[in-house]
């Protein structure tokens, strides 16, 4: 079973976009990641680490806006992090 949802990654999408659109130039990614972590409360499972190495959060919110990108919502350039019109 696999402990992470697609509701909660919906949340999550849904709280980065938030804190994206206040910054309409963009921000950088880890401080994107770092106002989002405070804007919601992680799950024991999102807040642990791989045994490969790397924080769960960062791995599933970056992998979760590849198809962000993909449909054209949100640009990813050099780090920075930005939504589309």
């Amino acid at each position: 079973m696999a402990e992470i949802t697609r509701r909660r990654t919906g949340e999550l999408l849904r709280k980065l976009f938030e804190i994206l659109r206040k910054a309409p130039e963009g921000m950088q990614a880890q401080s994107v990641l770092e106002a989002l972590e405070k804007a919601v409360t992680l799950s024991p499972y999102e807040a642990g680490e791989y045994e490969s190495g790397g924080r769960r959060f960062d791995k599933i919110v970056r992998f979760a806006t590849v198809d962000c990108v993909k449909a054209g919502w949100l640009v990813k350039n050099k780090g920075t992090w930005s939504l589309t019109e």
